[in-house]
């Protein structure tokens, strides 16, 4: 029987860090976290992930089991001691695996309602959130909303029909709560079509173009009332936000800390920012009120610009970031709200917890003045705005109310 390494805990897992290389450059972590032989956890280029590495023949082979996002690792010993009996009968698990997946061997699987699998499946999603209302609101929606519709029926039997059945009496009333239900599904459905073995040809119905966005009525989204998440949550979002490396997430750690709208930040150039003097200049054509805005940028904004490569003309990325993909991306980070949501967030926090007044939020907000505001106040108060822009930047980063 082969050694088996001390078991690491969840908690330690999570504490391991890649270590920096001789220049600096940052190394991969490929840790045994005990408990199973041959069991691994790898972190590199950003993706952690479980490796079932083993000796087969005299060779040392791997095997992937998943990412550390999506599987515990209690679900990833299990794993692997599956497959330890598998060596220990003799045979190579790869080339066992791969016979399972052309034999289709999962009967089981097209049998299985939908409740059971979709909660197997967001027991899985919610394990990396720290959110405990978001966890809730995960299963909440699909006792409410879905279960009562398609809860016992067959996986492979559920149809577009049978989701519109699901999303329509919401879709217009309760929107935003509807279109973040129907993201869950596709992804259970995904989840259920990508399980070991792989369903061929599978077309998910959950998809939202060409599909369901032919059967749900249009929504008219009413101006001004975007859903928020409250200010108590958002430093717990913004930290898990600067947890992820991606173009997306950068941007969105500038949506919150400067409160700006998709368009000016997805689109930011590099030519705008003047790190030197601490601005960032939108031009007209991306500003709402058709103005230019002189933003001045906060002490975590500047870090976060600088840290970024100079690629390009664009600083988050080649084609700036959608705001197709900084929903998927706050979708994903399970808490609430929207991102223009944070516009209402950062004036609730600031009116209620500081005693900056209104009229310097509104000016923070790039809102245009009044007549009467444009003859008594010429200036944009940029070091006011400065002043109030770092309470909240502070705030997000550190979730301590300065006073």
């Amino acid at each position: 029987m082969p050694k088996v390494p001390k078991e690491l805990t969840d908690k330690e897992v999570k504490a391991l860090k890649p270590k920096l290389g001789p220049n600096l450059e940052e190394q991969w972590v490929f840790q045994a976290v005990g408990g199973v032989p041959y069991l691994y956890f790898r972190w590199k280029d950003n993706t952690k992930s479980w490796v079932f590495y083993y000796p087969y023949k005299g060779k040392r082979k791997s095997m992937g089991l998943g990412s550390a996002r999506s599987v515990t690792l209690k679900g990833a010993r299990a794993e692997a001691r599956f497959w330890l009996e598998v060596l220990a009968r003799g045979e190579d698990p790869v080339t066992v695996r791969q016979s399972r997946r052309k034999k289709g061997l999962d009967e089981e699987g097209k049998r299985i309602a939908f409740k059971v699998f979709a909660e197997q499946a967001l027991k899985v999603k919610t394990n990396s959130l720290t959110n405990a209302k978001s966890i809730n609101q995960h299963f909440n929606t699909f006792r409410d909303y879905v279960y009562p519709v398609i809860g016992n029926m067959k996986v492979p039997d559920i149809e577009t029909k049978d989701v519109y059945e699901v999303l329509a009496p919401i879709w217009q009333t309760k929107n935003p709560t509807a279109t973040r239900l129907r993201e869950r599904l596709e992804w259970v459905f995904d989840n259920w079509a990508n399980r070991p073995p792989k369903t061929k040809g599978f077309e998910n119905p959950a998809a939202l173009r060409r599909n369901l966005d032919t059967l749900l009525p249009k929504v008219i989204h009413k101006p001004d009332h975007f859903e928020a998440i409250p200010w108590q949550e958002a430093p717990e979002m913004y930290r898990a936000i600067c947890n992820i490396n991606i173009p997306s997430a950068h941007a969105l750690q500038m949506i919150m800390l400067h409160i700006g709208r998709v368009g000016e930040v997805g689109y930011m150039r590099w030519d705008e920012v003047d790190l030197a003097e601490g601005i960032w200049t939108v031009p007209a054509e991306r500003m709402k009120n058709r103005k230019p805005f002189v933003e001045p940028l906060t002490t975590q904004a500047r870090r976060l610009i600088e840290s970024l490569p100079r690629v390009d003309d664009l600083v988050f990325k080649e084609k700036g970031v959608s705001e197709t993909a900084l929903r998927k991306l706050h979708m994903k980070s399970g808490f609430p709200g929207t991102r223009h949501g944070f516009r209402s967030t950062f004036t609730d926090f600031i009116l209620e917890k500081t005693s900056f007044p209104e009229y310097l939020v509104k000016l923070c907000k790039s809102h245009s003045k009044t007549a009467l505001e444009e003859a008594y106040q010429r200036s944009d108060l940029r070091e006011k705005r400065r002043e109030v822009m770092q309470v909240w930047a502070n705030y997000l980063e550190k979730g301590v109310i300065e006073t």
